[in-house]
């Protein structure tokens, strides 16, 4: 059942990027979101995941990436609430090339009813479009604290 309730909301938001639908895919997220790619940071609001939406389909156009296939590789409830597992993505060109692939682990909470990614990890180390979105939103960080949220200026 895990891996359903986790394979699910990779789809969802694979097809909200496939189909330039941002309200779908900032439905798919516990704002805040942490984050932990290529530095920590605390994807705080809407124009935070607004940019990186937006930063997701550029890195992809560029790339002449025309989906991303993703799969669940293992999850498990660490509560009634909570999902935690990891998933594997290939990026994959319209002539059905993979391009470049990268591990990725997701904490899912259930909010209002509905399952939503709260914390994702790079697991892989990459140059691969998670570097390519942090080199877009990295302009905006800034590290109060012992965390770092994004501010747009």
């Amino acid at each position: 059942k895990a891996t359903s309730v986790y394979q699910a909301l990779l789809d969802e938001v694979d097809a909200a990027i496939e189909q330039n639908d941002y309200r779908a895919f900032v439905g798919c997220m516990a704002l805040p979101v942490r984050s932990e790619c290529h530095g920590t940071v605390l994807l705080s609001d809407r124009a935070i995941s607004r940019l990186v939406f937006d930063a997701t389909r550029q890195a992809m156009a560029v790339a002449s990436i025309d989906r991303r296939t993703r799969l669940c590789q293992g999850a498990q409830f660490t509560g009634e609430d909570e999902v935690i597992g990891t998933h594997q993505t290939w990026m994959v060109s319209s002539d059905y090339r993979i391009n470049e692939s990268y591990c990725i682990a997701h904490t899912l909470k259930r909010c209002d009813d509905r399952w939503r990614v709260c914390a994702h990890r790079l697991i892989s180390d990459t140059d691969a479009l998670p570097k390519q979105v942090w080199a877009t939103i990295e302009p905006y960080v800034t590290k109060p604290g012992d965390g770092a949220e994004i501010a747009i200026p």
